[in-house]
């Protein structure tokens, strides 16, 4: 695959979550470059070494899988694997909430994910949100999403670092649905 990660670039307007009755879109890009990642929704972007694009990638597919179990009353926990994200799971309300941290390196960020100025070091969290949406969190930066758009964000993270998506039913879905 890795002739095709030299070539990927993604992009997708996703729903703004929290300001959806006002249909508000979002223009979102991931792409492969040379040193990473590149991910950006609107102005803001961090640029990741691949390692940490599918560690990004992998939580937010965690926080899907959690969501969908809420949707169907279950918990669905991810295999045990070797990682440095800080994941936790509480029970409120009788549904499952879900919060992955983790603190990468950056390669570029932009200001509002830094943790201080002059540093690339970023904190990202990935949760879910009480109705069904996915948010990720920055030092000073917020941004829910739908739960489809949180897969897309991860199947287009792995397949820029250079692996398989993690969701084959939404690659299938998305390359046998006609286009209007």
């Amino acid at each position: 695959m890795s002739g095709l990660k030299s070539a990927f670039c993604a992009q997708r307007n996703i729903t703004a979550w929290r300001d959806r009755e006002f249909d508000v879109q979002l223009s979102s890009t991931i792409q492969y470059e040379p040193v990473g990642v590149r991910f950006s929704i609107e102005e803001v972007y961090i640029l990741l070494d691949s390692n940490d694009a599918e560690e990004l990638a992998r939580a937010l597919y965690e926080a899907v899988n959690v969501t969908v179990g809420n949707k169907a009353g279950y918990l669905v926990t991810p295999a045990a694997r070797e990682t440095d994200v800080d994941r936790s799971y509480r029970r409120r309300g009788g549904l499952w909430d879900y919060v992955a941290s983790a603190r990468f390196q950056a390669v570029e960020a932009a200001h509002g994910l830094r943790e201080e100025y002059g540093s690339n070091a970023v904190q990202i969290m990935v949760e879910t949100i009480r109705d069904c949406g996915i948010q990720l969190v920055g030092s000073e930066w917020c941004c829910s999403f739908s739960m489809e758009d949180a897969v897309w964000m991860s199947n287009s993270l792995m397949e820029a670092a250079g692996q398989e998506p993690l969701d084959a039913f939404e690659k299938f879905y998305r390359a046998s649905r006609p286009s209007f």
